[in-house]
């Protein structure tokens, strides 16, 4: 069984949540829920681990562009078509956008896979997902809570999800809701005892 004394939409973003589960001998464990503020602060360093590939491949392009540009040039001058575009460019625009859209969709389900529902950025804030049973976080819930972040960031600036995390429990956004999952604190998850009122985690 899982409870949760979950605070109403009118909560203040300084209080902090407390997520409990009762094990199957009914010990209650309880974890700290991450709030915005962490949780921003953990996207906004994956962000930045994320754009270092995607600035590789952009500056190799460009360079690539810059050699086929000179040979254009050349071609003009010498009055030759250069209508005829280079193959070796559109296989550099192409590797540039499927890099792009591997970082994007793969970054945060490679690390969640491999760090125990921890990117680099949660990492660094001390926190992880798992699943709201508990349970580690599994592939298939980690690709759906990692595609969604398309819908979350709607209309701009991750509007629908930080509006998803207001009015759900336990700050959950699209992404969480739709995988059953939730981000809670790092630490060790506090046992309150067998049929015993549950505590909030220090």
């Amino acid at each position: 069984m899982i409870t949760g004394p979950d605070r109403s939409p009118g909560r203040r973003l300084a209080t902090e949540q407390v997520y409990t589960i009762e094990t199957p001998e009914h010990v209650e464990i309880v974890y700290t829920v991450a709030g915005p503020g962490s949780r921003l602060l953990a996207f906004a360093f994956d962000s930045l681990v994320m754009l270092a590939p995607v600035i590789l491949l952009l500056a190799i392009a460009i360079a690539v562009l810059a050699i086929e540009a000179r040979g254009w040039v050349e071609d003009i001058l010498r009055s030759v078509d250069p209508a005829g575009d280079s193959v070796l460019v559109w296989i550099m625009l192409a590797s540039l956008s499927m890099g792009q859209f591997v970082v994007a969709n793969f970054y945060f389900v490679f690390f969640e896979m491999i760090w125990n529902g921890q990117s680099p950025g949660k990492r660094m804030m001390r926190i992880r997902v798992m699943l709201d049973s508990g349970r580690p976080i599994g592939f298939a819930s980690s690709m759906i809570r990692n595609l969604l972040r398309i819908a979350d960031s709607l209309p701009l600036f991750y509007a629908a999800g930080f509006v998803a995390m207001l009015a759900s429990r336990n700050w959950r956004r699209l992404g969480d809701l739709a995988s059953g999952s939730i981000v809670v604190k790092i630490g060790d998850p506090v046992p309150t005892g067998v049929g015993g009122p549950s505590a909030a985690a220090p």
